[in-house]
């Protein structure tokens, strides 16, 4: 009889589980169903396609805005894309670098990114910067529009009042990176741009963050298993989500 209950009580766990992994693939499917609805490409590239796109303009877009920049240091100009890490291209040098023993001798120094791009039809337009090591100055047509010193964090800079309102002249954005304060890290922290840059779109009325969350808990019979799954995200881009954690 003892068996059987086992059995039972066994079968009983699976049935849960399957049902558990079932919610889970509903409720992962309609996020990712309704974030594909996010607009993502690379303004003024016409070479590479949005992977999706919103028809609706009253929405928030991000575009990402990684390809066809300019990066000048030393004296030399080269065409890249983003990522970008100067130092890593460079290469380290051994026992003089101003990085010194904990950054891999590497010469760090100042770098220039520039990049011309449309002013985009939209009421506020903003860049956010995954990542830039480190003090970080955004210029947009050669005026200062924002800056951020700390290498490690992400930061968002509103370009709107800087753009040209002729949606058919250019403007130009330079982003200035000083890593040359050496050293200021005791490991390898590379220098540039180097993560994603994306340029938002949005109308003057937006909400700006919510939060997405999903629990999921496993009870058989009076005894509680806890927490199956948690789903937690920000949205930075109203209103779907950017990525599932």
């Amino acid at each position: 009889m003892t068996y059987y209950r086992r059995l039972k009580r066994d079968n009983l766990k699976k049935n849960n589980m399957k049902k558990i992994m079932i919610t889970t693939m509903l409720v992962i499917a309609a996020i990712s169903a309704s974030a594909q609805r996010l607009q993502v490409g690379e303004l003024g590239s016409s070479n590479r396609e949005a992977l999706a796109t919103d028809r609706d303009t009253r929405m928030t877009k991000k575009q990402l805005f990684d390809f066809g920049w300019q990066f000048t240091h030393n004296g030399k100009t080269e065409n890249v894309d983003l990522p970008h890490d100067w130092d890593i291209f460079e290469g380290p040098n051994s026992g003089q670098g101003t990085t010194g023993t904990g950054g891999g001798w590497f010469e760090a120094g100042k770098g220039e990114y520039r990049k011309t791009f449309k002013s985009p039809d939209s009421e506020i337009v903003r860049m956010h910067f995954e990542g830039v090591y480190q003090k970080a100055e955004v210029f947009i047509n050669g005026q200062k529009a924002g800056q951020h010193h700390y290498g490690y964090t992400p930061f968002t800079v509103d370009v709107t009042k800087y753009l040209y309102k002729d949606k058919k002249q250019a403007n130009e954005v330079v982003v200035k990176v000083d890593n040359s304060q050496q050293p200021n890290c005791r490991w390898y922290s590379g220098s540039g741009i180097y993560r994603h840059v994306w340029l938002e779109t949005m109308p003057a009325l937006h909400i700006v963050g919510l939060v997405c969350e999903v629990d999921i808990t496993l009870c058989i019979g009076r005894r509680s298993l806890g927490k199956a799954i948690r789903i937690s995200d920000f949205y930075r881009v109203f209103p779907f989500c950017n990525n599932i954690v």
